[in-house]
């Protein structure tokens, strides 16, 4: 028997079940890929989340691809994945199938935590398709809450423990079954209702997707009036109290890109969450246009520096960086090059206009460069960025949304700034 096994051991799930291992839980992961099954059990971490491969070495817990392992466990967490179709509808196929699973293996008395982000009312959804399916009622035959993870990827084991849960639940023996796991690792333990736990989870995520939008859309207007968007936040904020808050960027991700269509989804009507999607869309068209308004694109050779969807993630799931690309193809340049530290060389990018592949930025630098893009401000090109930046030849246009230089400056020649 186990105390807890989760299913899915992805980037929410395996951090999760590494830090219930550490604080003593007999735990098991549940997972249909097998190749993740085997380098789990290898004990290698299998993406960048720092501070797992140390601890994953050392500590007791089983991995499987065994879906019959559900009706050993007492405690059942459900962290698969739950995107969105194209037409912002809501894709429950990955839930669906661990819930037949749930009906198949799970016993009487088990508790069942959904922790991955889920629409409004999916909760309720697993709880009606229990009771109707096995005849069991909540409260008496089994229990279920949604207890969602908050943690920002990157910083996972830090925030697994600071961070407060939240717990939706409708009656109290679920509260305390899901209570006495997490009081173990979370400073406090917060009780909802389903729907409650369901809305403050998409409200952390949409408010700073619409956040961004807001700084994005400053960028365009910026453009249009001449000006650089840059130079403004930076004089617009110096001694001033009420700050404007972040700044230009790709802004996508597997959580922000989503999950705004969990809300609005319910609603007919265009709302500030889709208006908020279109802008943070928008923004690679409209920084190609601003490249090639400064240097025409065509004919050029374009380095792009940054794939993956974050600052110092090896993620790609969401990256808006191919769509930045394709718009870069549509204007015939002379060759694009890309470098990402955080993926392995000769990784494939395939744009579905081109393949590209991952080179080292040594290589890169030594050829011809006519444009070069910060993409994404990984700690490496910040570090590196004036031995980047030297390397180039005085009259290189640098696209620099990230202000990575610290020029406040989105576009400059390389001469200008050595």
């Amino acid at each position: 028997m186990f105390d807890i096994g989760i299913i899915g051991t992805g980037r929410v799930g395996l951090p999760l079940m590494i830090v219930l291992a550490k604080e003593g839980f007999k735990v098991v992961g549940i997972e249909k890929n097998t190749n993740l099954v085997e380098n789990i059990k290898k004990r290698i971490f299998p993406f960048k989340e720092p501070g797992f491969q140390e601890l994953i070495k050392d500590l007791e817990f089983e991995i499987t691809a065994d879906e019959s392992t559900l009706g050993k466990c007492e405690n059942i967490i459900i962290t698969v994945g739950t995107p969105i179709y194209p037409h912002l509808e809501i894709n429950l196929e990955g839930i669906s199938r661990v819930i037949q699973n749930i009906l198949m293996y799970s016993k009487k008395g088990q508790n069942i935590i959904l922790r991955s982000t889920v629409a409004i009312g999916t909760t309720e959804f697993v709880r009606d398709i229990i009771e109707t399916r096995k005849n069991w009622k909540l409260g008496r035959d089994f229990y279920i809450s949604f207890c969602p993870e908050r943690i920002l990827e990157g910083n996972a084991l830090r925030e697994l423990y600071s961070l407060p849960q939240i717990v939706g639940v409708e009656d109290d023996m679920s509260f305390k079954k899901a209570k006495d796991i997490f009081s173990r690792i979370s400073p406090e333990v917060i009780r909802t209702t389903f729907r409650g736990a369901e809305l403050i989870k998409l409200f952390n995520n949409t408010s700073r997707y619409v956040y961004f939008a807001v700084v994005n859309y400053f960028y365009i207007v910026s453009e249009i009036f001449g000006e650089d968007v840059l130079e403004l936040l930076e004089k617009a904020n110096k001694g001033y109290p009420r700050k404007i808050l972040y700044s230009p960027g790709f802004t996508a991700g597997p959580c922000l890109r989503k999950d705004f269509a969990m809300i609005s989804e319910n609603f007919p009507n265009v709302d500030i969450l889709t208006s908020a999607w279109k802008v943070n869309e928008a923004y690679p068209v409209a920084l190609v246009r601003g490249i090639d308004k400064r240097e025409g694109i065509k004919g050029k050779v374009v380095a792009i520096l940054g794939l993956t969807f974050k600052k110092d993630s090896d993620d790609m799931r969401d990256s808006l960086i191919p769509k930045f690309i394709r718009y870069i193809l549509r204007k015939a340049p002379k060759e694009i090059k890309i470098n990402d530290p955080n993926l392995e060389i000769g990784y494939e990018l395939n744009t579905g206009l081109m393949i590209l592949k991952n080179r080292p930025l040594e290589e890169i630098l030594k050829g011809k460069i006519d444009i070069i893009v910060f993409a994404i401000p990984h700690t490496e090109y910040e570090q590196g960025y004036y031995n980047i930046i030297k390397r180039l030849p005085v009259d290189a246009l640098v696209c620099d949304p990230w202000n990575i230089g610290k020029h406040h400056k989105t576009f400059y020649r390389v001469g200008e700034i050595l």
